[in-house]
């Protein structure tokens, strides 16, 4: 059965037998839960008050702030980047389910 095959430049390709393809996509649903959460701490940092006054308190807490939503390579844009890519490998692996299904039953079909 073909599973899902992926290959990375100059690296020998990796794959999934089918039978496990389930399980990798409740570790994707935990992977992205995770991410999703990281997301909702980045937007509660953004809105951080320092916990005192003097300057140097309020920029660093200005930093934290900035850093946690404030754009490319912010906390908040990571944890969105690693959500579209869990996504987008969820669509992957539910299509190679979907083939395998074909597959088993066009197979069974022909053994009829």
């Amino acid at each position: 059965m073909a599973g899902l095959t992926w290959r990375f430049p100059g690296k020998p390709p990796r794959g999934v037998q089918p039978e496990m393809l389930p399980r990798l996509l409740a570790g994707l649903d935990r992977v992205r839960s995770e991410y999703a959460q990281a997301q909702q701490l980045a937007q509660r940092l953004s809105y951080a008050q320092p916990p005192a006054y003097d300057e140097v308190t309020a920029q660093i807490t200005r930093s934290i702030a900035q850093r946690a939503q404030g754009g490319e390579n912010s906390l908040f844009d990571t944890a969105e980047g690693v959500i579209k890519w869990v996504d987008d490998f969820k669509a992957a692996v539910q299509q190679a389910i979907t083939d395998t299904q074909r597959v088993e039953e066009a197979n069974r079909m022909g053994r009829s």
